[in-house]
């Protein structure tokens, strides 16, 4: 038997033409009531912006201060291409909470808890993980809505984020949302 090497390509990786989907109305609203409000999208398009403030592919949020304005009281909405460079991202989002650009980013991605971003950038630096029920759908900014073809997760990384407990690191919250982004319990 021969096995086949397939490349991981975003397309492929994603079951999808683009990275690029949008979030959800309705769970961006449920999350920007909870941890909100928003005064960023890091990782938008003209079309499918959450936020009066946000950078397209064009501006290169991880070359970017993602504090609004050079005010830096922002918090900050992101869910990037998710593509292989999500550890990019979720190190960024660390790194402008640390520096003091932004007080909170909150981030909407794919829940792969098996990869080396999430235990070097993700566990050690979040305040709260939401786990969503269920498959989302993703919008293109067109208007055309597709499920996903992988769980998602919340990531909310905010200081102090290195929590200390007796000494030694405390692990982050642990919630749960429906795909609409309401809580459950």
């Amino acid at each position: 038997m021969t096995l086949t090497v397939i490349e991981m390509s975003n397309a492929y990786y994603n079951k999808s033409e683009t990275v690029e989907w949008g979030t959800p109305q309705q769970f961006f609203d449920n999350m920007n009531k909870r941890f909100g409000p928003f005064t960023l999208d890091a990782a938008a398009s003209n079309l499918n912006h959450k936020c009066d403030e946000y950078f397209t592919k064009e501006h290169d949020a991880l070359s970017q201060n993602w504090g609004v304005d050079n005010h830096y009281e922002g918090i900050v909405w992101c869910n990037p291409p998710y593509g292989h460079g999500v550890g990019k991202w979720v190190q960024k989002a660390v790194e402008e909470v640390q520096a003091g650009h932004v007080q909170r980013v909150v981030m909407l991605l794919r829940s792969t808890t098996d990869v080396k971003w999430f235990h070097d950038w993700a566990w050690p630096y979040c305040s709260e993980m939401v786990f969503v029920k269920g498959r989302m759908c993703f919008d293109k900014g067109d208007g055309e809505k597709k499920p996903a073809v992988f769980p998602s997760i919340v990531l909310v990384i905010e200081l102090p984020v290195i929590k200390q407990f007796f000494g030694k690191q405390a692990a982050p919250r642990i919630s749960r949302v429906d795909k609409n982004g309401e809580r459950l319990i």
